[in-house]
């Protein structure tokens, strides 16, 4: 994974840039309540240091797939108008905004268009890469990030399609689960005082 990551923060191919494949909504504290003054979509890669990194990706953008108990339930994006994939997903949560999915959806794959930096912000936590000014760049790469795209979401790995696809510049983060969240934090930010 470690290696992914590297590829991701260098690269300028692809369009997706980091994701997180059927994390638990109810693993997330929607409104922030217990989090605060932060609210948090955190992902990890790595379990221990120092290759472990942890983000907080409440404020990506990209494509989203909330599922059911039989399957993808609903597909959705995060583009402008600040709208961020924590905000938005909270919404479908919560019924917010007039949206129709309360209690509708109890699993959720992102797929971000903001890469992670090597640098850290206060809390140890990987700082997001600015938004690419150009999603769509190269044609060839784009279409096979499209196409693991689909494959990944559709759960047609090793069923019709022999192989998984990976994407061209991004890197799988793991959900930090509720009960993980105080373990992993602490581990990142003792590194701000070693």
């Amino acid at each position: 994974m470690a290696d992914a990551l590297e590829t991701q923060q260098r690269s300028k191919s692809g369009f997706i840039r980091s994701y997180g494949m059927f994390w638990d909504a109810a693993e997330v504290d929607w409104r922030g309540e217990e989090t605060r003054p932060h609210k948090e979509l955190l992902g990890r890669i790595g379990q221990r240091n120092p290759r472990l990194q942890v983000a907080n990706f409440w404020k990506q953008r990209g494509i989203y797939v909330l599922y059911n108990d039989h399957g993808p339930y609903y597909v959705g994006k995060t583009v402008g108008g600040g709208m961020t994939l924590g905000k938005r997903l909270s919404q479908h949560y919560l019924g917010l905004n007039g949206s129709p999915h309360r209690g509708k959806w109890t699993r959720f794959s992102w797929f971000g268009w903001h890469g992670t930096l090597k640098s850290t912000d206060e809390r140890g936590l990987q700082n997001l890469r600015a938004l690419p000014k150009k999603l769509l760049t190269d044609s060839t790469h784009t279409v096979h990030d499209i196409e693991s795209l689909l494959i990944c979401t559709l759960g047609t790995i090793h069923v019709g399609n022999a192989r998984e696809e990976a994407f061209t510049a991004a890197a799988r983060w793991e959900q930090i689960w509720h009960h993980e969240r105080d373990h992993y934090l602490t581990k990142v930010e003792s590194r701000l005082y070693a």
